[in-house]
Order: structure tokens, then C-alpha cells, then sequence
């Protein structure tokens, strides 16, 4: 029944849509080229007030600069971005320190400081993208929100974001369709009506903003919400994210349904666990979607994690695991502001218009080698997956059986090598040998000898691949020869690994791994053929290790995407998965400052509360990384900085799970690559 669907699927494919597999990677224009049109911006900034619909009992507003063609002589597509959590207040410049949150609670800064503007850090970006065509709403989440203070339903306040963003919508969908745009945007207030096209929306963040743009779409899209009767229509068409978090909200945020793609920073010091790729890694275990669209994580070698900001202006990267940065010792960064203009570009153009321009899809499609015009700039590692819908992928071995047994409980064959299964995240099989040789392999089988299946419905044969640690120093690719094994057990023509991708790095202390997409027609198989496994021989490197995961079929895919914004139609949910990070930590010391009992705490619920203030010797940084309190051996999330002074942290710890005091148990504070050491033991 799959494979005819798989068919079907491929038929109507051909029919209605250009194959992914007939584009030619050297017609994809650059998409840093200036766009058409010429453009304006202006800023709107509201009257800050207690929004429920945004947050409960704290102020905030809403404030964004918006650039917009000049030519508006028919319905725009709207790209709206949203930025992470960082400072709300500033001093000095180039670079700018910002230090302190003021802002975020009393809506001034202090003397000799500056309200940072964290929305026009992506103004080159922004700029740019309407020229190509779109209105882009760029969102100031300062007031309230960004450094904001933790609560145990929303500690990092990625669900409040989710709400501002659908907020600046439901204003957005009204100055669209009735009228009222502020004066401040100076378009008068019908000048945005029918103008955006709600029909085509993409959402781009930065960080925490990358999160709550998953929130957004969630939020959205729950059983009973709100939020379609205040934003009708709304069908969101692509979710871009640049070293995004994930697992800061106390619910599962996805982005199913919609094409979706990740840069990872792969020298972020902020996000060091890159924990944006477990929304990867997340998706790819699900077996339906709505409207099959590709999801991917484009790994940027060199970059940190805040130059893609123009306004965060202190690096945040202590150094790059065995490579080089190109992030500089400025306080931005070109080549990243490049990097973003490219791949952004090329995502929104792909999937977010009325006349997309499908072929800049394959940017992200490690079928087709990356363009010169991002390879110039720095090294760029690809996951990805046309659609984790069961109709379109054939899975074939996903490690989930004890070592030596294959998915489909088929005995696999190994010869010279060392392996594992390794019941991680993701499963996968850790493979290493030490002498390269035509009899040094690995075979897996999907079926038993005498029996064998056919890939004529496919177009491709995938896996997803990482180098082990120990080999991150060689500058040299690791290679080896990859096989497809038919019925009696007879071998195909070979493809080498470094025939269809480089396998260098890690470039990062946490497994990201890539995919290796090689079609299938590269191993010349006979119109009868019936595969029974592939064979990984290790006969080109000398010696090596990698890590081997996801091996699968895929059906020709098309990048066309049609239809209204779906609700969910399976409840899938998975166990949480959790970004590892061996990367050491930076030690520092702190000061307990007070401990006290808080009765009825606004930040538990409404139940007791212990709260912990702890002092740094200068500042704490703001960062989007959750600062965590390890208290013995439990660990607190729920923290605030008193007023938006930096200097000293208050995490709320409920009072029903202190049974010491905690004077005398260690305590430190750990975020963002640093632990701050407050007392080893009773002190």
C-alpha cells in the first residue's frame, strides 16, 4: 500500500510541480542580489498596557519597524520577525554593552544608558527581503518580555512571545482589512488595506524568538483557540530560525505542516547546546503531516550566535571546536550577516509567495551542492528531510534493535569494525574501524536472503552521518564506499562517500548530524532490482569512526505547498529529548545574597516559595540560555532579575521541596557555557 502511494504521490508530482531532482544547483540565482523593488520603513509603536491575551499582570507593547515595497498596487506576502532575549538597556558604543533590563519593567533605562533596539538588528535582512516583495514586520518583544521574569508555566517566557507575535497580527489583520494603521507609518489609515496577504506568511526568530515563533504556530493551531477568530485565515507557509531554543516552554512546539529550516551557529556560546536542532530531531520520529513540506538544519561553520544580530554587539563564542570563526574580533559580523541574507533569502523566496521560486529550495537540499556564494564564505553542513510524512520515506534501519539486529529484526552483518546501537538521541549505530579494506564493512538488512525490495518508487537512497569526536582534528574527509545489496546478496556499483558530500568535524562538542542524499540511480541497478540491504565499506580511509542514523528511501518530492492552515489531525507526542553539550565550563564565583520565604509566590502558581538571590561579582549576562540554580542535586529554572538589575538573580524554588536549609547545601548557577560557584557546602 505504501509504494502505491508513493507512486501516486510521484505521479501527481510530476504532473502538477518541477522534481526536486531536475533542478540544476547552477541555476539558483544569488539571492543577496538586490530585490526589484524599492522600499520605505517606518516604526509603530503602541501604547504600552496590561494585555491578557499577551500577559497576565505585566505591561507590554506593541512595537515593530516595518519595511514594505513602495509598490503596493496589489496584496503582499508579510514575514514577520521576532528577536531573542538579551538586554533591554545599553551603554557606550561599538560595541554597545548591553547590561542592564530596566526597560523591561519600568519602560526607561537609566541614566547614561540607551533603549536597545534588538528589532533593528535585522534591518539589513529585512530591507533586503522587501525588495524581493514582501512587508516585513520586524517585533520589539523589550517591554515585559525580553529579560522579563520567569513564571513556572512559561519560564522563558516563549509562550508570552508566541502571544505578542499573534497580537502584532490581529492589529496587522485589521489595519489590512478595516483600516486604522498608525499615522506613525505614514501610509494614512486605509493605506495597508488589502494590502497583505495573509495567505502567505512566514515567521523568522532569532534565538528565544525562534521558539516562540513555534509558539505562534501552536498557539494558533490548539483545539479551541482564540486566536483564528482574531486572525482569520492566517496560513503560515515557512518557519526560518537561527540558533533557536527548544524545551524552554513547557509544552512540545513543532513546526509540522510547514516547511521549516534551523541555522545552527556552530561556534554559539550562547546556545551552546544547540538545542534547535532537537526540533530536528523531534520531527523526523513523526510519521504525518497535513501538508508535507521540508524541514532541515543548515549548519554554519565559524559563526557565533549573536552577530546575527547587528544591535548585539558582544561575542559571545569563547572560541570555535577545531575550526576556524569568521564572526572576527569586530562587534558584527559581514560574513554572517551574509550568511543569513542567503539562506533566508533563498527559504522565504522557496516557500512564502504567491510565484514562489521553488528551485532556491534545494539551498537547503544536500542532494544539490551548495552554491559558490555561500561555500566562499564558510563551510556549511546540511540535515534534512523532504518530509517526515510516512507516505513519501521508506525506513529502512533506524537502530532501535539491540546491536547486530536490524530494524526490521534481520540479522545484520559486520566484518573488521567495531559497533554499537547506541539507544540515543537519535538512535544510531557507532561504527569505527582501524584498517581500510574491501572486507572491512558493515551490511544492514531490511530483508532475509531470497527476498529483497523494490526502490522503483524512490528517488533516493539517505542517511544521516556524523564523524565521532575523536577524529574532529583530521583535515581530512572521511571516506568510504556505499553499496546497495540486492536479493542473492550481490552488490551494486559503489558510490563514495566524497563523491556526494565532504564528511569533516565535528565542528561542534554535540552530535549535529548531516544527511548524505545519494540518487539512486548512481549504483546502476537493473530495472528488476530488489534491494535487500546496503553495505557501508570501509576501504577508502586509512582508519576512522562515525556515527550512522535514519537510513531511509525517498520518493521524489515536490516543494509545492497548497492549502489553508490545518489543524492537527494525529496527537503525536515523544519522550523529551534533551541537547547534549560536552563543551567545559567557564568557571566563575558568586554571592548568596538573602533567602526568604514568599507566601502565595506569583511565580509558582500561587503556592510557596523559597527565593534564592545570588550576586555576581559584576553582572549576570542575558542571554538565552536558561539560567539554572543547582541546589544540591535538583535544578530550578524559575529565576527574574530584580527591577532588570543584572547584578543578582532571585530563583524561586517551591517551598514543598526544601527539607534543609539552604544554607547549608551546595548551590551554584550554571547557563551559558559558566557556573558560577555561590557555596561548595555549608559556609
Amino acid at each position: 500500500m505504501r509504494k502505491v502511494a508513493a507512486f501516486l504521490l510521484f505521479t501527481l508530482g510530476c504532473i502538477f510541480s518541477p522534481l526536486l531532482t531536475t533542478a540544476a544547483p547552477n541555476e539558483i540565482p544569488d539571492p543577496s542580489v538586490r530585490g526589484p523593488f524599492e522600499v520605505s520603513n517606518a516604526q509603530y509603536k503602541l501604547e504600552a498596557k496590561i494585555d491578557p491575551s499577551v500577559l497576565e499582570g505585566v505591561q507590554t507593547e506593541l512595537w515593530s519597524r516595518v519595511f514594505w515595497p513602495k509598490d503596493l498596487s496589489k496584496p503582499r506576502p508579510l514575514l514577520v520577525f521576532l528577536h531573542g532575549n538579551h538586554g533591554t538597556c545599553g551603554s557606550g558604543t561599538k560595541p554597545r554593552k548591553d547590561s542592564d533590563c530596566t526597560y523591561t519593567s519600568k519602560g526607561t533605562c537609566p541614566s547614561g544608558m540607551v533603549i536597545t533596539p534588538n528589532h533593528e538588528g535585522y534591518n539589513y535582512l529585512a530591507r533586503h527581503l522587501a525588495g524581493h516583495g514582501y512587508i516585513v514586520v520586524s517585533i520589539n518583544a523589550n517591554r515585559g518580555i525580553t529579560c522579563g521574569d520567569g513564571e513556572s508555566l512559561d519560564w522563558s517566557l516563549n509562550l508570552a512571545r508566541g502571544r505578542l507575535v499573534l497580537r502584532h497580527l490581529q492589529e496587522l489583520n485589521k489595519w489590512s482589512t478595516t483600516g486604522g494603521a498608525p499615522k506613525s507609518l505614514g501610509l494614512g489609515e486605509r493605506g495597508l488595506v488589502g494590502k497583505i496577504d495573509f495567505d502567505n506568511v512566514g515567521l523568522f526568530g532569532h534565538s528565544r524568538g525562534g521558539e516562540g515563533m513555534r509558539a505562534a504556530y501552536n498557539l494558533y493551531r490548539d483545539p479551541e483557540s482564540p486566536w483564528p477568530a482574531k486572525v482569520p485565515r492566517l496560513n503560515v507557509k515557512g518557519i526560518y530560525e537561527i540558533g533557536a531554543t527548544d524545551g524552554q516552554a513547557p509544552r512540545e512546539l513543532n513546526a509540522d505542516s510547514t516547511a521549516w529550516n534551523q541555522l545552527l551557529p556552530m561556534c554559539d556560546g550562547d546556545v551552546s547546546d544547540l538545542q534547535g536542532k532537537l526540533v530536528f530531531e523531534r520531527m523526523i520520529r513523526m510519521t504525518f503531516e497535513r501538508r508535507p513540506s521540508p524541514k532541515s538544519t543548515y549548519m554554519a561553520w565559524g559563526t557565533n550566535h549573536n552577530y546575527f544580530n547587528t544591535e548585539w554587539q558582544e561575542n559571545d563564542a569563547y572560541s570555535c571546536d577545531g575550526h576556524e570563526s569568521i564572526y572576527g574580533d569586530g562587534y558584527q559580523s559581514v560574513p554572517q550577516q551574509k550568511i543569513a541574507l542567503a539562506s533566508a533569502t533563498s527559504f522565504f523566496l522557496a516557500h512564502v509567495g504567491t510565484n514562489r521560486q521553488t528551485k532556491f529550495a534545494t539551498h537547503f537540499d544536500p542532494a544539490h551542492p551548495l552554491p559558490k556564494w555561500v561555500t566562499e564564505l564558510t563551510r556549511v553542513d546540511r540535515d534534512f528531510i523532504p518530509t517526515f510524512d510516512a507516505r513519501w520515506l521508506e525506513r529502512l534501519e533506524e537502530f532501535v534493535q539491540p546491536t547486530g539486529t536490524s530494524t526490521r529484526h534481520q540479522t545484520n552483518e559486520a566484518r573488521g569494525i567495531n559497533i554499537e546501537h547506541i539507544h540515543a538521541t537519535p538512535f544510531h549505530a557507532k561504527v569505527a574501524w582501524t584498517k581500510a579494506s574491501t572486507e572491512t564493512f558493515l551490511q544492514l538488512n531490511w530483508t532475509a536472503l531470497g527476498e529483497g525490495q523494490s526502490p522503483e518508487n524512490y528517488a533516493s537512497f539517505d542517511f544521516r552521518i556524523l564523524r565521532q569526536t575523536q577524529h574532529s582534528g583530521s583535515k581530512e574527509p572521511t571516506d568510504f564506499s556505499i553499496y546497495l545489496v540486492d536479493d542473492q546478496n550481490r552488490l551494486s556499483q559503489p558510490v563514495r562517500l566524497s563523491q556526494v558530500s565532504q564528511l569533516l568535524g565535528p565542528a561542534n562538542s554535540t552530535d549535529a548530524y548531516q544527511t548524505i542524499r545519494i540518487p539512486l540511480s548512481s549504483f546502476g541497478l537493473a530495472r528488476n532490482f530488489r534491494a535487500r540491504g546496503a553495505r557501508f565499506v570501509f576501504d577508502r580511509s586509512e582508519k576512522g569512526g562515525i556515527r550512522l542514523a535514519n537510513v531511509r528511501f525517498t520518493a521524489p518530492f515536490t516543494y509545492a505547498v497548497a492549502g489553508a492552515m490545518p489543524a492537527l489531525e494525529l496527537e503525536q507526542t515523544h519522550p523529551a529529548l534533551v541537547a547534549k553539550n560536552d563543551t567545559p565550563l567557564r568557571e566563575l564565583k558568586a554571592e548568596l545574597l538573602s533567602v526568604s520565604r514568599v507566601n502565595r509566590s506569583r511565580f509558582l502558581k500561587n503556592t510557596d516559595a523559597i527565593e534564592v538571590s545570588v550576586r555576581a561579582p559584576d553582572r549576570f549576562p542575558v542571554t538565552d540560555s536558561v539560567p539554572e540554580l543547582h541546589l544540591g542535586e535538583r535544578i530550578y529554572r524559575v529565576s527574574r532579575f530584580p527591577e532588570g538589575n543584572t547584578s543578582v538573580l532571585v530563583f524561586s524554588v517551591p517551598a514543598s521541596e526544601v527539607s534543609e536549609p539552604i544554607e547549608v547545601q551546595p548551590i551554584s548557577v550554571r547557563y551559558s557555557r559558566t557556573r558560577w560557584m555561590v557555596q561548595d557546602q555549608g559556609q
